[in-house]
C-alpha cells in the first residue's frame, strides 16, 4: 500500500492592518475596509478558490501590481 502523506494544494493568508491612524478616521462611516487575501499556487486552482471566496463572503480577488519603486 502506497504511503498517504498530507500535502499543500493551496496556501492563502489574510493579511491586514486595523489601526486608529488619522486615514481611518477620516473615511466615511460607510466605508469598508478589508483584508489582503495573499496565495500561493497554480492560477487555475486559485481561480476555482477566487470564485467561491467571493460566492460565499460577497468580495472580489484581483491582482495587486506593485511597482518596484513601491516596494522600496
Amino acid at each position: 500500500m502506497a504511503s498517504t502523506e498530507d500535502r499543500i494544494v493551496w496556501t492563502g493568508w489574510f493579511c491586514g492592518t486595523y489601526t486608529e491612524d488619522d486615514l481611518l478616521k477620516v473615511l466615511p462611516k460607510t466605508f469598508t475596509c478589508l483584508p489582503l487575501f495573499l496565495y500561493n499556487y497554480s492560477k487555475a486552482l486559485t481561480a476555482i478558490v477566487g470564485m467561491w471566496f467571493q460566492r460565499n463572503f460577497d468580495c472580489c480577488f484581483g491582482k495587486l501590481v506593485i511597482s518596484s519603486q513601491d516596494l522600496m
